[in-house]
């Protein structure tokens, strides 16, 4: 059976009416609704879920550079879904060990929480995380002492080895979700206060309704800032943006795994980092067509009010 890959930026805001232009909304609903249209035609029964988190459920008391979540629980930021995930845990149970076997070693969750990184695609693509099987893997993105590019493409690699080899019998889609340019209102550890650092830390927050909803008004008015111009968030890049898009286009992997973090953070801002999950989607594809295989850019628009560079991709085998 085949593997589909489908990349898109995930945004903490664009679930909040109002912060862009109605055109811009239409325009990305649009997309997000032909991304639909092709799932649906390739009627997938596993997600693989690549994405982060953004200290919402992981700190640095102990941080992963790679988790597989046996069992995971939305925690319901950013008008996402909130509860429990249809993970199927046999399936996740069984990526971790071949995981384990093949170089790459990961951690493993049996309560996993995961937020908008995990949760707002399975939202827009599926209507919700209670239904379709999924296997979420989180990577560490956001967090200090990021694993390098190079092994988030180790990971990938290993997960379409996995599917091509364990799971024959199922239509896989493996989406990858974040950036491209983007640089969020997320405090950077070596630059903060110790009273910063000791928060990021300890153990992860309890997120009340009303922590949450303090949470939501801080990045709603960084946003609101820095759509007018305003603001101390780096501006987003669509040339760097651009040329990100076209090395994932050309299926250059080795020129992407090159760039160091810190260039692409001064390029691209704190959240451009994420740029891992998608490399780690069209890994999975790579290793799984042997290198033949076709990646369509969809979507391209820098979108200042929702903090994004937002982009969407798709990838499939040449010889399906």
């Amino acid at each position: 059976m085949p593997l589909r890959v489908i990349c898109s930026s995930h945004a903490h805001l664009m679930d909040y009416p109002g912060l862009v232009a109605e055109e811009v909304e239409t325009e990305t609903r649009s997309v997000i609704a032909r991304q639909c249209e092709r799932i649906a035609d390739y009627a997938p029964d596993l997600v693989i879920k690549i994405g982060d988190d953004h200290a919402s459920g992981f700190s640095l008391r102990l941080m992963p550079p790679f988790t597989v979540g046996i069992r995971a629980h939305g925690v319901g930021d950013f008008n996402c879904s909130a509860g429990a995930l249809a993970v199927d845990e046999a399936l996740a149970r069984d990526l971790v060990e071949f995981l384990h076997g093949h170089g790459v070693d990961v951690s493993h969750s049996y309560r996993m929480p995961v937020d908008h990184g995990i949760v707002q695609l399975l939202d827009h693509f599926f209507g919700g995380i209670d239904w379709i099987p999924v296997i979420p893997v989180v990577v560490n993105c956001g967090g200090d002492l990021r694993p390098p590019l190079h092994r988030a493409r180790a990971l990938g690699t290993a997960i379409g080895h996995f599917v091509r080899e364990r799971l024959a019998d199922r239509r896989v889609l493996v989406v990858g979700s974040g950036g491209l340019s983007h640089d969020p209102p997320l405090p950077v550890f070596m630059q903060s206060p110790p009273e910063v650092q000791e928060r990021l830390i300890a153990s992860i927050p309890d997120w009340t309704p009303e922590a949450m909803a303090a949470r939501v008004e801080r990045v709603l008015e960084a946003a609101r800032q820095h759509g007018r111009g305003e603001g101390d968030l780096q501006p987003l890049d669509p040339a760097w943006d651009a040329m990100i898009l076209d090395l994932f286009a050309r299926r250059d992997l080795d020129t992407l795994c090159a760039i160091p973090d810190h260039e692409i953070i001064r390029c691209g801002g704190r959240g451009a980092s994420e740029i891992r999950n998608w490399i780690a989607a069209f890994a999975a594809l790579d290793a799984f067509s042997g290198g033949a295989y076709a990646a369509t850019r969809d979507y391209y628009r820098a979108i200042p009010g929702w903090v994004v560079g937002f982009a969407t991709m798709h990838g499939e085998p040449d010889h399906d």
